[in-house]
């Protein structure tokens, strides 16, 4: 037979109150509405399985849900009229928490008599979880012994257990359940299908504030299985490098679980020129360490992306490092004007880039030319614009500019920027035109 909402409060079980301070706990039981499906799907993000974080035949804690309500109630079920909402009327931290009434009040409230607003989560895996804690932070004023706030856990999606919170929690505390000893259920660790629910309920008279929750989480105790998993972090000396110049690069391999250096092991120092390591990456050494500590030095000509890879083996498992990019300058010279020119004729002059270009890079803007003519007792911007055209050498690529000179003292540079170095600035030339 269906239920309403109202009448799901009814159906309520209570036992073991215990009363401090204006404020209450118990041990309860609800059932919940039955146009609840028991049989969709989970989310994927539910279902995807944890990572492991400790040693074959250790333990591991391992969150299986939280929510900060930051990005609304998406991870939720709701049932409910009015219901739960998010607001920033209250947090326990951050922006946002969840309000018992928040879908038609805002608070801070009242919320209405005879309410029954739901969350509900799940089911998530508890087959191998030797332990498993859901807790949550709350604010809440009700009516002392009539209205509550429920913390719930089910097994069937339909009758759920736990404890419940009434009277005044006028500041934000935290609240658990231990899963191991559930009223009712006992310990539903070893069970493949677990759901989770958060309730408030009212009676027929006397409302107040209500109820705020934040910082849902359901954590679970598990066993781990397979190699134990390892992290490896890189470091390089500098950001940028002149042309040609060395990076010194720094490795550590941890342990994931310990924070502790995995000594004996060799890891892989890969690097590409391109914003992606597959598959244009290329081995440059494999670093040996007796302590978990490597250190080598490079000289690179163009912007290079490096990491470290640790293979794995039978004690750890494969791991990635972070990818460390350091930029390269190229190495630019400015155009070759002579130390004296005639005024007024139009003078075509090079510059050198090194390392070579391609032709298409050199169909792009990537060399502007900057003059200054000395004026006043001081150099005055006179202008600027870009190469006017390239020629490739095998060492080098050349690029020039045309320009014509007013009588006096001059001075010419050039700045190079493209994909695959660094922002570079040459010397200054300075000449004269007569």
């Amino acid at each position: 037979m269906l239920l309403t909402l109202a009448a799901v409060a009814a159906l309520l079980v209570w036992a073991g109150v215990a009363v401090a301070s204006g404020s209450s706990s118990v041990a309860s039981g609800a059932v919940a509405p039955p146009t609840l499906s028991t049989d969709a799907p989970p989310a994927s993000w539910l279902v995807t399985p944890p990572a492991a974080v400790a040693g074959r035949g250790a333990s591991s804690t391992q969150t299986l849900f939280f929510d900060n309500f930051e990005t609304g109630l998406s991870k939720w079920t709701l049932q409910g009229s009015p219901g739960w909402a998010t607001t920033t009327y209250r947090a326990a931290g951050g922006s946002y928490s969840a309000y018992c009434a928040g879908s038609a009040i805002s608070p801070p409230g009242p919320y209405v008599n005879n309410q029954a607003a739901w969350m509900f989560a799940g089911p998530f895996n508890l087959s191998q979880a030797t332990a498993a804690t859901l807790s949550m932070s709350m604010y809440s004023v009700t009516e002392l012994n009539k209205d509550y706030l429920d913390l719930y856990v089910s097994i069937n999606n339909e009758n759920y257990y736990g404890t419940g919170y009434s009277g005044s929690f006028d500041s934000w505390s935290k609240k658990s359940l231990d899963l191991t000893n559930v009223y009712t259920l006992g310990n539903v660790c070893g069970k493949s299908q677990v759901w989770i629910a958060v309730l408030f309920k009212s009676d027929p008279a006397i409302v107040y504030e209500g109820s705020y929750v934040d910082d849902v989480t359901l954590t679970a105790t598990m066993p781990s299985t397979g190699p134990k998993e390892a992290g490896i972090v890189l470091t390089a000396d500098a950001e940028t490098v002149a042309y040609n110049g060395a990076v010194y690069l720094t490795g550590a391999l941890l342990d994931a679980a310990g924070g502790f250096l995995i000594p004996g092991k060799s890891v892989d120092l890969v690097a590409t020129q391109e914003n992606v390591l597959d598959p244009d990456v290329y081995l440059l050494e494999t670093l040996q360490s007796t302590t978990g500590d490597y250190q080598t030095a490079w000289r690179i000509k163009k912007n290079t992306y490096f990491q470290l890879q640790f293979a794995g083996d039978s004690e750890y498992a494969l791991a990635y490092s972070n990818v460390a990019l350091v930029k390269a300058r190229c190495k630019l010279t400015p155009p070759a004007v002579p130390s004296a020119v005639r005024s007024r004729v139009k003078y075509e002059s090079w510059g050198t880039i090194k390392p070579p270009h391609t032709s298409a890079q050199n169909r792009t803007s990537h060399t502007k030319v900057y003059f200054e003519h000395y004026l006043g007792g001081k150099w005055t911007k006179a202008l600027s614009f870009y190469a006017q055209k390239y020629r490739n050498t095998s060492s080098e690529t050349q690029y020039a500019i045309r320009m014509q000179y007013a009588p006096g003292r001059w001075r010419v540079m050039a700045v190079h920027l493209d994909d695959d170095h660094a922002r570079t600035a040459s010397s200054w030339r300075t000449f004269t035109a007569y």
